[in-house]
This record gives C-alpha cells, sequence and structure tokens, in this order.
C-alpha cells in the first residue's frame, strides 16, 4: 500500500500508438514529466490524447487531472498555444513577420509546428499553472524506489512489488506479469518509463 504521482501521456489509434509513463514522489517533478511530454509535440496531430496526473493514495487513484486546461506553450514566431476543456488546441497564430503568415492553418498543425518543435526543441516554451488546484499531499508509506508497480488504469488500482527480491527473483515475476496483462493494465517503475 504505497503513495505516489504517476504522469501518463499516451495516444491510442487502430493497432499502434505510444504510451509515456513518469512515477514521482513530488509535484515538481511530476509537472516536469507533462512538460516534457506537452514539449514533445504529442499534442500535434493527436487529438484525443491522454495527458493525465493520477494521485495514488496507498494503491488508489485519489485525484486525477487532465493537463492540458493547465498548459500553455510558445513557439518561436507564433502566438501562444493553450487548450481548452476538450484538449484541442487555441491560439498559435502566426505572428506578423515570421515568414509564416500566408501558410494554411492545416499545414501550420499538420507539418510546420511539428518540424519547429523537432528541429529547435530547445526553443520551445512549455508553462502549467495548477492555479487553484488543490493537491493532496502524498500519504506514508511513498513508493519504494526499486519498486515496480502493476498500474490498472481502468481500475485505478495499482500494485507494487519487487523492492524486497534480488533481481533475478523480481525479473521472473515481471515477465510472469507481463504474460497475464490485460489491454488496461501496465508494468510501470519509478522514474521514466516509454511503452510501445
Amino acid at each position: 500500500m504505497y503513495s505516489f504521482y504517476l504522469f501518463e501521456g499516451s495516444f491510442y489509434q487502430g493497432g499502434g500508438g505510444w504510451a509515456c509513463f513518469d512515477i514521482r514522489h513530488d509535484l515538481p517533478a511530476i509537472t516536469r514529466a507533462a512538460m516534457r511530454y506537452i514539449r514533445q509535440g504529442h499534442w500535434l496531430g493527436s487529438w484525443g490524447d491522454t495527458c493525465v496526473i493520477r494521485v495514488y493514495q496507498r494503491d488508489d487513484v485519489d485525484l486525477e487531472l487532465r493537463v492540458y486546461p493547465f498548459a500553455r506553450v510558445k513557439i518561436p514566431g507564433f502566438s501562444e498555444i493553450c487548450f481548452d476543456p476538450e484538449g484541442l488546441t487555441v491560439g498559435g497564430v502566426s505572428e506578423p513577420g515570421s515568414g509564416y503568415e500566408d501558410v494554411a492553418e492545416i499545414d501550420l498543425e499538420g507539418a510546420v509546428l511539428l518540424d519547429l518543435i523537432n528541429e529547435h526543441p530547445d526553443e520551445i516554451q512549455v508553462t502549467i499553472d495548477w492555479g487553484d488546484v488543490t493537491w493532496p499531499d502524498l500519504e506514508p508509506p511513498l513508493l519504494p524506489e526499486d519498486a515496480s508497480v502493476l498500474v490498472d488504469l481502468s481500475e485505478g488500482t495499482a500494485d507494487a512489488f519487487g523492492h524486497d527480491l534480488p533481481d533475478d527473483e523480481h525479473d521472473a515475476l515481471s515477465d510472469r506479469l507481463i504474460e497475464e496483462l490485460t489491454n488496461d493494465q501496465r508494468i510501470l517503475r519509478f522514474g521514466h518509463n516509454r511503452v510501445l
């Protein structure tokens, strides 16, 4: 029964997609994980992706919050981009003198902005302002950093394992659990996890 923050940035369509997960003990670290995901431009052309932070208190989700409504993105040459409650972008209009004034909006979102993000990642500014959100403090005990977690995304539950096992036993248990995973379950480690 452990507590932790979990960031999920994911998109699934047909037989493909991606997922980035981050498990941390503090809000600033989990916020940086969300900012990294947004800075990479996954929101371009992937409407409907998941970008959430979940607070697990003793293995159950206590709070789940969509990140996009609190995020702002600034790409050089374009007005600030924010997101509506559904995750759709607002803003991002080319600024006078940017050289992109005559580019069609569909081309901006489909190629130009993504190219700029990929070519100049250090110039992309992402801010997240939680405003009036009251984040709960994590209740002890915190997830051990050497633990793995079986997360059930549909049930909102998490079960830690492996922190008290030798490496070979931990790996054998992980392999066995992987064979039994449902579509909504993931095995994650403390820190950054990329799936798919």
